[in-house]
């Protein structure tokens, strides 16, 4: 392990804790109890900062360029407080879509300044919103029912991905919701229609796109 990675995965166990920390300000101002032994105590701190430090790692693991590895932190350290709110209490969080927005289009702005972006990449994004919008409405075509937070962040999504890379994280994302869905078949605690957070399972599906676009390389 050289001195860079080292560093992301103290960095990473730092936004670990940030993340939990937010999450639970975020639930707070929505008038929700940030109950359960995964938000409160010692050992939520310190799962929280270990998935944290394994996220830091993962990312120091690529080699990528300065830019690009403090993107995939905060993007990573935004998804992660996302996805505990989200599985809580069934929200998304504006302030942290707005965090995303802003976010992909400082690392468009900058491959602009630094040549490594083209239009493509702007139109791309566009048309990627558009069509995470869209998608995201298929869900309930089944009956699954889908809020409009999770709308958003589909159109959100698609504006990180673009169009190709959201159909991965889509496929990922319905994958996760099916293993689950089956779990509580299996259980018998619920069913396919049972109301699911589609934020964590979305988020991984960024998370695992933007790091492995296995769908973009076939094409």
């Amino acid at each position: 392990m050289d001195y860079r990675q080292i560093i992301l995965v103290i960095v990473g166990g730092i936004l670990g804790y940030t993340s939990l920390t937010l999450a639970k300000e975020l639930m707070k101002r929505r008038g929700e109890v940030p109950s359960g032994k995964l938000l409160n105590g010692t050992l939520s701190i310190i799962i929280w900062v270990i998935v944290g430090m394994l996220i830091g790692l993962g990312i120091g693991l690529l080699k990528t360029g300065w830019f690009r590895t403090t993107e995939l932190v905060l993007l990573c350290f935004i998804l992660l407080s996302l996805s505990m709110v989200d599985a809580k209490i069934r929200k998304i969080p504006n302030q942290l879509l707005i965090a995303l927005v802003v976010l992909r289009l400082t690392a468009l702005t900058y491959g602009t300044i630094t040549g490594d972006t083209v239009g493509n990449d702007w139109l791309n994004s566009a048309i990627g919103a558009v069509a995470g919008w869209i998608i995201f409405t298929v869900p309930g075509m089944f009956g699954l029912m889908v809020g409009w937070g999770d709308v958003k962040f589909a159109a959100v999504s698609g504006l990180y991905l673009g169009v190709i890379g959201m159909v991965q994280a889509m496929l990922v994302m319905s994958l996760i919701i099916l293993v689950y869905g089956l779990t509580l078949v299996i259980a018998k605690k619920g069913s396919f229609k049972t109301a699911v957070a589609y934020g964590p399972a979305l988020s991984v599906g960024i998370v695992v796109t933007t790091l492995m676009p296995l769908v973009e390389r076939l094409i």
